[in-house]
């Protein structure tokens, strides 16, 4: 990705509220620590590329009205019509400023909602969805459940592993949850350290720039 496409993305994500630049980051550094439990190419996926598409995973969100990002209540099913286009705004919106953008990338970011049994947003199943893909779909959902929000507060680190636990195979790659689970304790103590004073730094993609904070 072009550096001045990057850091316009990231300055959008930043301005917009609702929590999104946090999220956001934080969604990059957990899809990267999760990453990293796995042996390298078990995945088939570049960990600059991922870490990349997770950080912009949710930029399509800054299109949407900031009231209905911060509802405290549940939503109406207009309302999760409208939350649900934000996977394909994303891509567009990326496209726009960089239509040389890989598509090894912008798949990671539309198929983030695809669920393993086939019910999410576009109702891909199984090994359609990018591996990639589905792990950041454990880490989009992991740490929206470590952090507080309008409608709930926060839960603990035991409590959202064993949510993706309990929808291993349904919601989420069976396989990917088990190793999982199994090594959290890994990165639990390391994520939720860095979680408290992030900074974003994405490896060889831009030599010699700043880390954006």
């Amino acid at each position: 990705m072009k550096r001045d496409v990057f850091l316009t993305l990231v300055a959008q994500l930043k301005s917009s509220g609702a929590g999104l630049w946090r999220h956001s980051l934080n969604t990059a550094n957990l899809t990267r620590a999760l990453l990293k439990l796995f042996p390298p190419g078990t995945l088939d996926v570049c960990e600059e590329d991922l870490f990349l598409a997770a950080l912009l995973h949710d930029v399509g969100k800054t299109q949407l009205d900031p009231a209905l990002l911060e509802k405290p209540g549940p939503l109406t099913p207009q309302e999760w019509m409208v939350i649900r286009q934000h996977p394909s705004l994303s891509v567009a919106l990326i496209r726009q400023l960089d239509p040389e953008i890989p598509a090894r990338i912008t798949a990671l970011i539309l198929y983030h909602h695809e669920h393993w049994d086939g019910k999410g947003y576009f109702g891909l199943a199984g090994t359609a969805i990018p591996a990639g893909a589905r792990l950041l779909a454990i880490a989009d959902a992991l740490e929206a459940m470590l952090s507080n929000r309008p409608y709930r507060p926060s839960l603990t680190w035991a409590e959202a592993i064993l949510e993706i636990e309990k929808n291993a195979g349904t919601q989420f790659d069976a396989y990917l949850v088990g190793k999982i689970v199994r090594d959290c304790q890994m990165i639990e103590k390391d994520y939720l350290t860095e979680n408290e004073t992030a900074s974003l730094t994405v490896p060889s993609l831009f030599a010699g720039s700043k880390p954006a904070q």
